[in-house]
């Protein structure tokens, strides 16, 4: 275990202050004081952390009371398998929490999937009390909960415009024989997996944008791919006459919610009241339709009927 000379040493190389040395290490000052005067021998778990923390950030203990810098060398670390990004995450966030830089910057990785695609964080962190942006429910047993649901998303069936006369109804596609676009990960894709077993799938990697999907569908790279119709109308727009919709219902009806930690049930009562009142009193209606004019997602059933 490290010593209070060495924890005293450690901090003056790093030129830190007693206070940037308790946040990173997640002590209270008292604690830090009594360890670096040697009033109190500290617990095992608690010297731990605050040898792992000054070694992240770049010290080295030698036997004895000796302390140096650690001699600079590059790490190289692999994550394979089908949570890789979710691993590198995690173990950037670990980094983060002992380190007194709070900032990074990443290249090739689309951040905007760092919470809207791993809303377990709030759980196996304990970071975040809530992510107040649009998650689809889908089964996550024991890492979050769900509050009441707000809107419902649609995703439909599309193809390339001279390949739509050709096909049937959506009911009626030979899936045997179709290749289905789709990405890792993403929820559309994932369900489709589950209820077409028989078909074929072109899986795009999970640093992919949903967009992409529609580009490589409009490219002949597969028959069909699902997708919510707001990303169709955006593509659409930009790309007129090369995709249409397959005839039929929605292949699939997500409910979207916010997602709040577990175990927190006052927290979700807070956020289910927010949402009926929204909805009784018609105000959810009025927000939804400043950015959903087309009606193309499905409205929330108000829980009330007026009888006349």
């Amino acid at each position: 275990m490290i010593s209070a000379p060495q924890i005293r040493a450690a901090r003056a190389l790093l030129d830190w202050s007693q206070a940037e040395l308790v946040r990173a290490a997640r002590l209270t000052p008292a604690a830090l004081s009594r360890l670096e005067t040697g009033l109190a021998k500290g617990r095992s778990h608690t010297l731990e952390r605050l040898e792992e923390t000054l070694t992240q950030a770049g010290i080295e203990f030698l036997e004895g009371e000796g302390v140096r810098f650690r001699r600079k060398s590059v790490s190289i670390v692999q994550y394979d398998g089908a949570d890789a990004i979710q691993k590198m995450q995690d173990d950037i966030f670990t980094v983060m929490l002992s380190s007194p830089e709070k900032e990074m910057v990443l290249n090739g990785v689309d951040e905007r999937k760092f919470f809207a695609n791993n809303p377990f964080y709030l759980q196996r962190q304990g970071r975040y009390d809530a992510i107040c942006a649009s998650v689809f429910n889908l089964p996550r047993a024991g890492t979050i909960d769900y509050t009441t649901q707000y809107i419902y998303v649609p995703v439909y069936a599309y193809t390339q415009t001279t390949r739509s006369n050709n096909l049937p109804d959506i009911t009626k596609i030979d899936w045997q024989h179709t290749n289905v676009i789709g990405m890792d990960g993403e929820g559309a894709t994932t369900i489709a997996r589950q209820r077409l077993p028989q078909a074929k799938f072109t899986i795009l990697p999970d640093l992919s944008s949903i967009p992409e999907i529609l580009t490589s569908l409009a490219s002949n790279k597969g028959d069909v791919a699902f997708v919510m119709p707001t990303v169709f109308a955006n593509y659409d727009k930009n790309n007129p006459g090369k995709l249409q919709k397959i005839p039929g219902n929605a292949f699939h009806v997500f409910p979207v919610s916010f997602a709040i930690k577990t175990n927190e049930p006052a927290l979700k009562d807070t956020f289910d009241i927010i949402i009926r009142n929204l909805l009784t009193s018609g105000e959810l209606d009025e927000i939804i339709n400043r950015y959903d004019p087309d009606k193309l997602l499905y409205r929330v059933a108000k829980p009330y009927e007026v009888n006349r």
